[in-house]
Formats: C-alpha cells, sequence, structure tokens
C-alpha cells in the first residue's frame, strides 16, 4: 500500500517545480541588468519574481485542470503524473488554488502597477489572461500552436524587459534582446515536451507546431532556439552593450550539442531526462550571462 502523501507534497507536485525556472531565469537576467542602472528596489524586485513565478504556477494548475476535464491525460502518459488525473486534489480544490495563486498576482502587479505604470499592468494582466487561454477557451494555446510563442515572449523578451522597467522606468533594445535567450531556451524546454508526448497529444485532439509539422520540425524548432540563444550573448558584446565576459554565457550552451543529438534521435520517455538537462541548461545560462554581466 503506497505511503499517504502530505497535501503539501501534493500541491508542490502540481506546481511544476522543475519547470519554473523558466519563470525565475528572465527575472534574475533582468534584475542583474538593471543593478548596473541603479541600486534595486528590493521590494519591488521580491514582487516582480513572485508575479513571473505564480503566474506560471496558475498556468500550470490550469492545465491540469482543463485537461483532466477533457480527458486529455491518460493513465499512459510519458510525462510526470498529473494531480488531477491521479486523483489527488479534488476540482473545488484545484479551482480554490487556481483563484488563489492568480488573486496573488494581481494584488502584487497591482502594487507594481502603482509603482511602475500602465506597461507593467498590461504585461502583467496578459500574463493572467495568457495563463488561462494556454489551456481554456474555444482554442486554447496548448491546443493550436501557439505556445511557443507565448513562452519566448512572457518567459523571454517580456519577462526581462518588464523586470528592468521596474528598476530603470524604461525600456531599451538591447534589454530585448538579452530576453530572448532565456525565451527561446524556455521555448526548446517546451519543444522537448512536445516531441516525447506527441502521440498522446494527437489523441487528445492538440494541435502542437510538432503535430501540424512533424517531429522533424521540432527538432529542428529545438535546435536553432539553443543556437540562437548561444548567439545573443555574442551580439551584445558586438554591439558594445556588454563585457567581453558575457561570453561566458554562450560557452554555457556547449554542452547544448549534446542535448540536440539526443532530441534528433530519442523518442516518447527516453526524453524525460533530456527535458530536465535542457532546463538545466537555462540555469546555466542565466547564471553565467549574470556573472558575464557583472565582470
Amino acid at each position: 500500500m503506497p505511503a499517504k502523501r502530505s497535501l503539501l507534497s501534493i500541491w508542490v507536485q502540481a506546481a511544476r517545480p522543475k519547470t519554473l525556472v523558466a519563470g525565475v531565469a528572465p527575472v534574475v537576467i533582468g534584475l542583474v541588468m538593471a543593478s548596473t542602472m541603479a541600486p534595486l528596489v528590493w521590494i519591488s524586485a521580491v514582487l516582480t519574481l513572485l508575479t513571473s513565478v505564480g503566474i506560471q504556477v496558475g498556468a500550470n494548475f490550469v492545465n491540469d485542470f482543463a485537461d483532466w476535464r477533457r480527458g486529455a491525460d491518460q493513465p499512459d502518459r510519458v510525462g510526470p503524473q498529473r494531480v488531477m488525473q491521479a486523483g489527488l486534489l479534488s476540482p473545488g480544490a484545484m479551482m480554490t488554488g487556481i483563484c488563489l495563486v492568480f488573486g496573488s498576482v494581481l494584488a502584487a502587479g497591482t502594487y507594481l502597477f502603482l509603482l511602475s505604470g500602465p506597461f507593467v499592468l498590461a504585461v502583467g494582466i496578459t500574463g493572467v489572461l495568457l495563463g488561462f487561454l494556454y489551456s481554456v477557451g474555444p482554442s486554447p494555446l496548448a491546443y493550436n500552436g501557439l505556445s511557443d510563442l507565448m513562452v519566448l515572449l512572457y518567459f523571454g523578451v517580456l519577462a526581462v524587459a518588464g523586470t528592468w522597467y521596474v528598476q530603470v522606468g524604461q525600456v531599451v533594445m538591447h534589454v530585448l534582446l538579452a530576453g530572448a535567450a532565456p525565451g527561446l531556451l524556455s521555448t526548446a524546454i517546451l519543444a522537448v515536451n512536445n516531441i516525447r508526448d506527441r502521440d498522446q497529444d494527437q489523441r487528445a485532439g492538440r494541435r502542437t507546431l510538432v503535430i501540424r509539422y512533424g517531429l522533424g520540425f521540432g527538432r529542428w524548432e529545438y535546435t536553432l532556439c539553443c543556437v540562437v540563444a548561444a548567439f545573443v550573448p555574442v551580439l551584445l558584446w558586438l554591439l558594445g552593450y556588454a563585457p567581453p565576459w558575457i561570453l561566458l554565457a554562450s560557452a554555457g550552451l556547449v554542452p547544448s550539442a549534446g542535448l540536440i543529438k539526443e532530441v534528433w534521435t530519442l523518442s516518447g520517455p527516453a526524453l524525460n531526462n533530456t527535458l530536465a538537462k535542457t532546463a538545466g541548461l537555462l540555469v546555466l545560462y542565466s547564471g553565467l550571462f549574470c556573472l558575464g554581466w557583472l565582470l
């Protein structure tokens, strides 16, 4: 008989903690970049981080609930267990969790809006809205192939730019450029997920880019995301926005060559480890980018 799970461990599982690096990394990059312009306002920095992670957790909760309701998550799924499909949380409990998380995000976002203005409010509100639209509505983003673009923008370009804006009060081109790399690496994480889940997603009626255009497209998407991300620090240096130490971030993506090979040769559950290592690559890139920016 399996050991009884604590309620906290179930909620942690529902939040999908291994994926949350996608919400943390761009905010940290934005804060480090802003710190070289002026001293950080720490309450705003913490609230920005909580808002970014909160949007992702809320989107994960909505996705778990919506896929359970559609019957998209089946016992033979190759990815991690989903709490609703496993019967670990009731629908009412999950709805309460969704409301609490997104309510907290809106409260934090309101403070940031009062401090920084309408740009931050627009990013926050659309982030919450897309957290729902990712899985619900007549044409959910996770089902129509637009989720890749959403991840690139909201876990990359807009997350870095929004974080910078809260601290500095303006948006500049090199910050938008810097945001592209974490967005591309987060999109690579999504691409691995979609390649791994292709057969199950097709049965569930999803129309991810991998299903629309084939496995080859998904593999090329992953490859280009990693390669282009590696060139972002190079471009920042060549344009004179960053010191040469920023190239450490590009060097940190050298291991992606092995991951690209795995994406082109493995399938199904064998890609679970590739997905985890891609998330680790995002952590490594972000740490080296921050170090290179400060040196």
